[in-house]
């Protein structure tokens, strides 16, 4: 009897001890203790921009000035003493040209009068040539959107509010032209208002001559352009890092891929013969309604944009 008496104890302890086990793992993993720390809670989307100035790119429609600007950097420098850097300079201005008709096309088919004023030579007041002592093609500009250097320039060098006198515009895009040749280049890229102010007012694109495999094209220089207007990347989600805030997921990615493969917000290459290229003497990409909202040429959001949570464009609470 005394037996099964402490047997009955041993197995009643062992219960007890068990228990007591389990309740310490549970109170351990659910402390945190020895959990990997939570990943960095992503910036909040909000619903919709609210923006008192939309900088020197405010609407894409009326009259809308570029000043191209040849920059010499700490990297990379022009020689237009040489034949080589002087046609590639005519090319980038050509370019310009190209895209800027293609453009004046898109509006007419939303409805909206776009006129460009932009330099076709090097005599024009739209046109300057500049030193800067600092690498111009550093993406850590558009994560920070702060580009102090180039503003400065532009603040103390370019008659801005005379350009829009002369030419009776309310936008100016300034175009920083780099002579970027290696094929590890930064890519072009815009610094834009979108959804919080600059410290200047310049919203700039700075086109390399050459980035990686690829090289800027007259679809380029739209695709960066339509950016300082408010349109999103199509072929990318959003980069909390950058604080893009258009809400754009891996699902409005795919539905965009399939539906509106060739909106030069999604790529700048067409395809040739089976061949994805980029052209230089036209533009065959489209601007579809997605980004035409984004860049103000529709008042009502397309379906997709609530569909797929996307934040409201920029002009929808803007009264300037």
């Amino acid at each position: 009897m005394g037996f099964i008496k402490n047997k009955l104890i041993i197995i009643i302890g062992s219960i007890a001890i068990l228990l007591s086990a389990a309740y310490i793992i549970y109170s351990l993993s659910t402390s945190g203790l020895f959990t990997s720390p939570p990943p960095d809670i992503p910036l909040t989307v909000t619903e919709e921009i609210r923006l008192d100035n939309l900088g020197s790119a405010g609407r894409l429609e009326g009259n809308v000035a570029l000043v191209s600007v040849f920059a010499n950097d700490n990297k990379c420098s022009w020689d237009f003493d040489s034949e080589k850097d002087r046609q590639v300079r005519e090319n980038m201005l050509s370019y310009i040209d190209i895209a800027a008709e293609w453009l004046s096309v898109q509006a007419e088919g939303y409805g909206k009068t776009l006129n460009f004023c932009y330099a076709r030579d090097v005599q024009s007041d739209l046109y300057f040539e500049t030193s800067l002592d600092v690498n111009c093609m550093d993406l850590q500009k558009a994560v920070d959107k702060s580009a102090p250097v180039e503003w400065e320039y532009i603040d103390k060098n370019i008659d801005s509010a005379g350009i829009k006198e002369k030419y009776g515009c309310e936008s100016i895009v300034y175009f920083i032209f780099i002579n970027q040749t290696d094929e590890g280049g930064t890519a072009a890229y815009a610094l834009n208002v979108y959804n919080r102010s600059l410290d200047y007012p310049y919203e700039i694109c700075f086109l390399p001559v050459n980035f990686g495999s690829s090289f800027t094209a007259p679809s380029v220089i739209a695709h960066e352009l339509l950016h300082t207007f408010g349109a999103p990347d199509l072929y990318s989600t959003d980069d909390n890092y950058n604080s893009v805030n258009y809400g754009t997921t891996l699902e409005f990615k795919s539905y965009c891929e399939e539906n509106m493969p060739s909106d030069i917000m999604m790529t700048t290459n067409v395809i040739v013969d089976g061949e994805s290229i980029k052209l230089t003497d036209c533009i065959e990409n489209e601007i579809t309604e997605i980004t035409a909202y984004y860049i103000g040429w529709l008042d009502t959001p397309p379906p997709e944009v609530d569909e797929y949570g996307l934040v409201h464009n920029q002009f929808e609470n803007y009264n300037g």
